[in-house]
């Protein structure tokens, strides 16, 4: 049954990668029907969110980008049991829990029980987005065998959506590689150089008047940019690269 969507998808993926949001929401619909979805997957704008999409009525929306962490956890969706601690990607939530977690109030609602599915997108402890679904008051909740289809689904758009991300990440670190020290703003070039001087994030903290957890997201952010992971490779960047030996 889902063959011919994964097929499709990775087959031609380079092609989809900007619409990934929609294509989970459209594959999705061969499993499960509702009048309304919506998908939230990898940011090509910042790695620790995420971007959303919605369908009603036959129309796609924005949604408003969402912090990954947040959204992985349970308190963003009241009542749906996290990743983490479930081996199923599909939970059960109340339909108002849409109302109050995701969007303005217009969606669709069902006070209890299985008017709404969430497909959480992650492989292992890895969390790549979320998608889901909401049925109107006067539509049946969604049954056994509907959960059962989109649970097998969900292991094929998770891959998806693991690469789709992946992609994202290869573009940010040849983009950063090339990136110079000019990319960084004024705050990340102060913290720059006082790393790469030897100081610790205490110390920086203090030279700079900041906090240590203020300078440790600084320091994220900058080695973000610059595609490096420790401060021997900042202090390379910063100097320029070492001159060959004959």
């Amino acid at each position: 049954m889902f063959a011919p969507v994964c097929d499709e998808f990775c087959g031609d993926f380079d092609d989809m990668q900007s619409d990934i949001r929609r294509e989970i929401i459209l594959a999705m619909q061969q499993a499960v029907r509702a009048p309304f979805a919506f998908c939230f997957a990898a940011s090509a704008e910042d790695e620790d969110h995420l971007d959303g999409l919605q369908w009603s009525d036959g129309t796609f929306t924005e949604l408003p980008r969402r912090p990954r962490e947040a959204m992985s956890a349970q308190t963003w969706f009241p009542g749906a049991s996290t990743f983490a601690t479930s081996p199923l990607r599909v939970h059960c939530v109340p339909v108002a829990t849409f109302s109050q977690s995701l969007v303005d109030g217009s969606t669709p609602r069902l006070p209890s029980g299985k008017g709404g599915l969430l497909l959480y997108l992650c492989l292992g402890d890895s969390f790549y987005g979320v998608a889901g679904f909401a049925r109107e008051e006067d539509d049946a909740p969604f049954d056994d065998a509907e959960i059962g289809r989109l649970e097998q689904l969900g292991a094929i758009l998770s891959s998806l959506a693991m690469l789709y991300a992946h992609a994202l990440g290869l573009q940010r670190q040849r983009a950063a590689v090339n990136a110079p020290l000019t990319s960084l703003s004024e705050r990340e070039q102060q913290v720059a150089r006082l790393l790469a001087d030897g100081y610790s994030c205490v110390n920086t903290a203090a030279v700079l008047n900041l906090s240590e957890n203020t300078v440790r997201t600084y320091v994220r952010r900058l080695y973000r940019k610059l595609a490096i992971t420790n401060r021997v490779d900042l202090v390379q960047r910063l100097i320029g690269p070492s001159p060959a030996h004959g």
